[in-house]
């Protein structure tokens, strides 16, 4: 067995090992110099004709080191990994929580066809701090409050199922221009645009689009007026003045949105789209409405019956957002939602799934389009 003190040399010139007497310390009679220990690593690495090892190499650096440097470094990886794992572990109980409460989506939806109220929790990220909270009114309507204590901003939105598609083929646009009314006053608000400008005054604005088969209002407001805009917002919804001198004011600003989307590219691929369309299905229409395929409005009684056979609680969803806790939110909701009367009609889209929205003879044609 070999003592480690003895390194065997190598002559880079000759590439051979250098011959010496034999050292009675090797039992294998191998011709070796002894070398003592060097005292410093930098001894070991400077002489370039000495084979050094790692090991020792690291032997004399690691006591080199100061031992409470060692510890700083050992206190500082576990100080740095316990966030991770408690983030890690806190993950898994979250899931496993998760998992427990969730309730199936086929559950849910079959709660809310049979008139049921579901106040089950709303699957959330972990890192949300809301809460959320869904329920079903007495009058049919569907409600999601969402309590955010820290808020800056109170909001609501209401979807009613109602849009373009439902459009008497001889009024083209009369959904839109109902979106458009809908802002013009109300039972306890005669003058037009109050609500706008309630609004204004307390940092908020409201907007709403009308697409195929929906129509949506949203308003934001600043958090300590919430419950004033939602009953001033309920009134506009359920008991719209529909004045017909106001309606007809309002044409001039649908007929103001058609010129100007009429230069957009985008709009104009959509018009090519919709002309190729089945004459027979609603898709094929002019859904925006203009000053003349709106002409034929000579009374409100139209735009009423509309908006009272639509524009009913279960044919809405509405969701709420505010710093109130989540009671008080439901509460605020059963109060002002409840202005929105319960009627027996139903969405009408019988029939339209049943029309094809091309034709077989369309399918398939090439037109050619150059973009401006």
């Amino acid at each position: 067995m070999t003592n480690e003190s003895v390194i065997p040399l190598v002559t880079p010139s000759h590439g051979k090992k250098s011959t010496t007497s034999p050292n009675t310390s090797n039992p294998g009679n191998h011709h070796t110099r002894s070398i003592p220990k060097p005292g410093r690593v930098e001894d070991l690495l400077q002489n370039a004709t000495t084979s050094v090892s790692v090991r020792q190499v690291l032997w004399r650096l690691v006591p080199r080191l100061p031992r409470a440097y060692l510890a700083v470094l050992l206190v500082f990886g576990v100080l740095t990994m316990l966030p991770v794992f408690h983030v890690f572990s806190r993950w898994q109980t979250m899931q496993a929580e998760q998992n427990q409460a969730r309730i199936p989506l086929s559950n849910i939806m079959q709660d809310l066809e049979d008139g049921l109220v579901y106040s089950g929790e709303v699957i959330k990220s972990v890192l949300d701090h809301r809460t959320y909270t869904t329920t079903r009114l007495e009058n049919g309507m569907r409600v999601l409050v969402v309590s955010d204590p820290m808020t800056s901003l109170a909001a609501v939105s209401c979807d009613v199922g109602v849009g373009s598609f439902n459009d008497p083929p001889e009024l083209p646009g009369l959904a839109h221009l109902l979106e458009h009314s809908v802002f013009l006053g109300d039972s306890n608000h005669n003058e037009s645009n109050t609500f706008e400008r309630f609004l204004s005054e307390h940092n908020g604005y409201s907007n709403a689009f009308t697409s195929q088969e929906n129509t949506n209002y949203y308003y934001k407001t600043s958090p300590d007026q919430l419950e004033e805009s939602l009953d001033r917002f309920t009134d506009l919804l359920s008991t719209p003045l529909l004045r017909l001198e106001d309606m007809k004011r309002e044409l001039h600003a649908l007929e103001s949105e058609f010129l100007k989307d009429k230069l957009e590219s985008a709009r104009q691929v959509w018009r090519l789209i919709k002309h190729f369309a089945n004459p027979d299905h609603p898709f094929h229409r002019l859904s925006p409405g203009n000053l003349e395929t709106l002409s034929g409005l000579t009374n409100s009684s139209v735009m009423r019956e509309f908006h009272s056979h639509f524009y009913t609680p279960e044919n809405m969803q509405c969701v709420m957002y505010g710093r109130e806790d989540p009671q008080d939110l439901l509460d605020m909701s059963r109060r002002y939602f409840s202005k929105i009367k319960k009627t027996l009609a139903q969405k009408q889209h019988s029939g339209i799934s049943a029309i094809p929205v091309y034709t077989h003879y369309v399918l398939g044609v090439v037109v050619p389009y150059k973009e401006r």
